[in-house]
């Protein structure tokens, strides 16, 4: 921030003007100097924190209804016949669709959190205890927005500088990509660093509901293992990579793709004593408009009052049974309640609904199929979790989408074997037009355990493996799994793989994983071709489509620095 010189001249009226000839002659200006730069805002605890506020602002750009889209619609288990051109692929350097805001939500908050640490960092008032703990929270903060970036791009510029003036800037702007391994690893380390002060509360991210939850040391953890497991993964498909021989001050000499399994499980390990016990948290708690749930390591916060604050998104729009008059239903704004030919009096009757997401023939036939209710029916173990996950009707009396309980109502036209909307995980209660509230999952402690159990076994340990898988499985109501009864390694891993898609699917995850394992392109092709936008989606695939591109007008302004090589050798 440049400090501002306002000039101010007072012109005096024509009388005051004639009093001034028998008067000396004289005007008013006043230069009025700004009170505050960076080098000096930021002057206590608060007004750092209130820096540290503004990191969060670019999320709410990035976590959204097209980004559901880029992540889950175009994966293994969902699709979405909407003509958005990232639900289709239709993605080049020239149009990178929904990568463009990607790119610059996401280095905004780089920015953001870059020069707000500098300005701790400069802030003689803090105590020590003060410094450590808002450090951290920017630490993990832009290792947030790093993480996202890796995954959407790869390989991308890193900075950790601060950005005072047009120069810095321009001189940013011509970084080249550098290796997402090394990008990683830098996060992964900082991220040890600070979180080991004692002076920042290993805790629950909403350990006291929304009040004053921050990225603190459960976020940190949950990214410093996601970011290691990519780059165990990394070293696995390229096993010539080894860019890191060096001893690391916290661990044993570098090991290949084992040392990154071995750093994700202490990261974890350190999750598991925060959290503990997964069955103290009811699935029932992981329906979006159930806000700041205690399992939640973090999630985009969203509210609507019609006659105060309105901060959302538009994703529950998305995953809603229709409204329209094919349907059964008047789909006029305020009339009825009707979604998928059925009333659905929680959802109101001011609602719009888009193109819906639907779960492909994989999922709701193998991976979470009917037969769970007939199970259920029988007593015997069913998955809990797909009372919330998909929906072949409603129960008006008892608020659920039991198919088996008294009141039941399918949706128009269904029977058992038609393909269900998605399931009240995703609905939004009451929303105005697609003013969805909702509070969107993007990190949960289930999915800790299923990357504790992927990092057990890549290290070889198949009954530890089995150990968390069960975790997960337990809470869900289904038996444990036998790790004898799978012949090797990769047969266990597509067990966990199954188990993410039923416990995570729809929160913002699913591509990202299939492109970790290396499966994202052949899973497309193998599971969704059949599918309503799946003759598009097959035309418009390429493996370059793994990652975003970078935006050309970016390239551009690197001055040849940034390129798209994958996206090139596919004539895009």
């Amino acid at each position: 921030m440049k400090t501002t010189i306002f000039n101010i001249k007072r012109l005096f009226t024509a009388v005051v003007a004639v009093a001034a000839v028998t008067m000396s002659s004289c005007s008013l200006e006043e230069n009025m100097k700004s009170n505050y730069s960076p080098a000096n805002f930021y002057r206590t605890a608060a007004e750092c924190e209130a820096g540290l506020n503004g990191c969060y602002i670019p999320a709410r750009s990035i976590f959204n209804g097209t980004y559901m889209l880029a992540t889950e619609s175009v994966s293994d288990i969902m699709y979405c016949n909407s003509g958005t051109k990232d639900a289709l692929l239709d993605i080049s350097p020239a149009n990178p669709r929904f990568g463009n805001n990607m790119w610059n939500n996401g280095y905004s908050g780089v920015m953001r959190a870059n020069n707000v640490l500098a300005a701790i960092d400069r802030c003689e008032a803090l105590t020590e205890e003060e410094r450590a703990r808002l450090h951290a929270e920017g630490v993990v903060l832009r290792a947030f927005y790093y993480w996202i970036l890796t995954n959407n791009f790869n390989d991308v510029p890193f900075y950790t500088d601060e950005i005072r003036v047009t120069e810095d800037q321009l001189r940013i702007a011509k970084y080249p990509r550098m290796s997402a391994v090394d990008t990683r690893r830098f996060l992964i380390d900082e991220i040890e660093e600070v979180l080991s002060s004692p002076y920042v509360k290993q805790e629950r991210t909403f350990e006291n509901g929304g009040k004053k939850a921050r990225m603190g040391a459960a976020v940190g953890w949950m990214l410093a293992a996601k970011m290691a497991m990519w780059n165990a993964c990394a070293e696995d498909k390229n096993p010539d990579l080894q860019v890191f021989k060096m001893e690391h001050p916290y661990h044993k000499p570098y090991e290949g793709a084992a040392y990154w399994w071995r750093r994700a499980l202490t990261m974890l390990d350190h999750l598991e004593e925060i959290y503990g016990d997964l069955s103290q948290y009811p699935i029932e708690d992981n329906v979006f408009s159930k806000k700041f749930t205690l399992e939640s390591i973090w999630e985009n916060s969203n509210t609507y009052d019609e006659q105060g604050l309105k901060v959302t998104i538009n994703v529950a729009g998305f995953f809603m049974p229709n409204r329209s008059s094919a349907d059964g239903g008047d789909a006029g704004y305020g009339t009825d309640a009707i979604y998928g030919g059925i009333s659905i009096p929680e959802l109101g009757g001011y609602a719009r609904t888009y193109t819906a997401f639907r779960p492909n023939a994989y999922f709701y036939q193998q991976l979470q199929n009917f037969e769970n209710f007939n199970r259920m029916e029988r007593g015997e173990n069913y998955d809990k979790r797909i009372l919330i996950n998909l929906a072949w009707g409603w129960n008006v009396d008892e608020s659920n989408s039991n198919p088996k309980s008294d009141g039941f109502k399918w949706f128009k036209n269904f029977t058992q074997a038609s393909r269900p909307w998605m399931g009240y995980k995703f609905w939004c209660p009451g929303m105005r037009n697609t003013a969805d509230s909702n509070n969107h999952r993007i990190l949960r402690y289930a999915g800790a355990l299923l990357m504790q159990a992927e990092c057990h076994l890549m290290l070889g340990d198949r009954a530890r493996s089995a150990e968390y898988l069960n975790k997960v499985r337990s809470r869900a109501g289904l038996g444990p799994v036998v790790p004898e009864n799978y012949r090797n390694t990769a047969a266990f891993l597509v067990e966990i793989q199954k188990e993410h898609a039923r416990e995570l699917i729809g929160e913002f995850q699913r591509k990202h994983e299939l492109v970790r394992w290396g499966i994202w392109y052949t899973s497309v092709l193998d599971y969704n071709q059949n599918t309503a936008n799946g003759k598009v989606l097959f035309e418009n695939i390429a493996p370059c489509h793994e990652y975003y591109p970078i935006p050309d007008k970016q390239c551009s302004y690197s001055g040849g620095a940034l390129d798209n090589k994958e996206y090139n050798k596919y004539g895009l």
